[in-house]
């Protein structure tokens, strides 16, 4: 993957041991991700909307 790649970001609930993963239609720099703290790392970034 390239440094400028972004990905959307989804939001997972879980109620009574059912899982929902909803889209927030948002995306961030995948390099911005940390995966062992589920966060993005640097927040002076600027979220992009989806717009299809």
């Amino acid at each position: 993957m390239q440094k400028n790649e972004k990905a959307l970001l989804y939001a997972r609930i879980t109620v009574n041991s059912k899982r929902v993963n909803i889209s927030l239609k948002r995306k961030v720099y995948i390099n911005d991700w940390d995966s062992k703290k589920s966060k993005v790392v640097n927040r002076q970034q600027k979220v992009d909307y989806f717009r299809p």
